[in-house]
């Protein structure tokens, strides 16, 4: 296994997705625990590499131009450890490790399945209340909010017209996952 760096946000495919981590030296990881060891949500925690990775190959995800780098990151994510407001949609695993490396929460899959849903169920304004939802737990400003609640105006709109607007708009949302 090719050596992991210091505050490297790491990863491991799961059944139906991946779990990841922040690599924090001497074979640990940082990590929300939520729902990797079944359906009971647990606390942010330091465990083995080994036991992290599940007998899964390390994936380091890398990123342009990150806010933090190396013992930085490890030192936001020691400072989560014991927090235990798992939530799969707007602080998960992936939340955690984004907002440890960045500075914000994002978690690519939760985003992947929401436009998954928006392709279909083509105006479905659910899911942009969902992703309103979302940016709120995550603390996220007005304009993340105000963003998702336009979306659901557009929705509207979208179903008002639907018999010719709901082919065209399905199109699109299926062209913009494809090319993410």
């Amino acid at each position: 296994m090719a050596t992991i760096e210091i505050g490297a946000h790491i990863f491991a495919p799961r059944t139906g997705y991946t779990h990841h981590g922040i690599y924090a030296g001497d074979d640990l990881v940082i990590h929300y625990s939520g729902l990797s060891d079944g359906l009971s949500a647990g606390p942010i925690e330091i465990t083995t590499l080994d036991s992290f990775l599940g007998n899964q190959d390390p994936r380091v995800r890398n990123y342009n131009n990150p806010k933090y780098t190396g013992q930085r990151v490890v030192e936001r994510a020691r400072s989560r450890i014991g927090e235990n407001n798992y939530d799969l949609q707007g602080n998960n695993c992936e939340h955690f490790c984004t907002w440890a490396v960045t500075g914000r929460s994002n978690s690519k899959q939760v985003g992947a399945a929401e436009d998954f849903v928006d392709i279909i169920i083509p105006g479905f304004m659910l899911i942009s209340l969902v992703r309103a939802r979302k940016h709120s737990k995550q603390g996220s400003d007005a304009a993340d909010i105000a963003k998702d609640v336009a979306d659901i105006g557009v929705k509207a709109a979208v179903m008002a017209t639907a018999p010719i607007a709901l082919p065209v708009y399905a199109a699109y949302k299926a062209i913009k996952w494809l090319f993410k």
